[in-house]
């Protein structure tokens, strides 16, 4: 049976997808090695391996997830 992850948006309220398979696994796994609780899901990760405790601007979330589109040749 695959993990599930249901994140909850500002006003407490399920979203309309719920995350299943290897995508609930990996997130299951960054929320566990990050030790992420109360904070951001995405962080800088500087080249020294420091995390910084700011959250990522969406733009930048953006081009890191078209990079990787591109890296797998979809468009």
């Amino acid at each position: 049976m695959s993990p599930q992850v249901v994140e909850t948006n500002q006003k407490g309220e399920a979203p309309r997808l719920v995350r299943k398979g290897r995508a609930a696994r990996a997130l299951a796994c960054w929320i566990e090695v990050g030790q992420i609780e109360d904070s951001p899901l995405y962080h800088t990760v500087l080249k020294s391996g420091w995390i910084r405790k700011h959250r990522l601007n969406p733009d930048a979330i953006a081009q890191i997830d078209k990079h990787r589109l591109k890296l797998t040749g979809l468009p």
